[in-house]
């Protein structure tokens, strides 16, 4: 049986095994995933300057009587929208510490769909 220990140092292994990876593609700007129990927040990082470009959540009233599903693809499309719009088409996806599948998918999934290469 898996122990708590045991899940948080799988997650801190996952967190880092990514961020290595993401640290060698630093000129594309950074799309963060932060997932909490309640709500979902993703942001368009800048690294070289150390600035968040775009964030958006699920915070808002009209996100929060959507179902899941629909607010996940609402938020990633608005993130998409925004930053099309300020001329960025490509980026590196951190999904932190959070496995590729569920809500983390659909958000991927969703920016690409909207013309972001990731």
């Amino acid at each position: 049986m898996r122990t708590q220990t045991t899940i948080n140092k799988t997650r801190v292994q996952r967190k880092n095994r990514i961020r290595s990876a993401i640290r060698t593609v630093s000129a594309r700007p950074r799309i963060s995933v932060f997932k909490s129990n309640a709500y979902i927040y993703i942001q368009v990082i800048d690294d070289t300057v150390q600035k968040t470009i775009i964030s958006a959540s699920t915070k808002t009233d009209a996100a929060q009587k959507l179902p899941k599903a629909e607010r996940v693809t609402a938020l990633a499309q608005a993130i998409a929208k925004e930053a099309v719009k300020k001329g960025i088409t490509k980026a590196v996806f951190d999904r932190g510490p959070y496995r590729y599948h569920g809500v983390v998918r659909a958000i991927a999934q969703e920016l690409r769909k909207q013309g972001i290469t990731i």
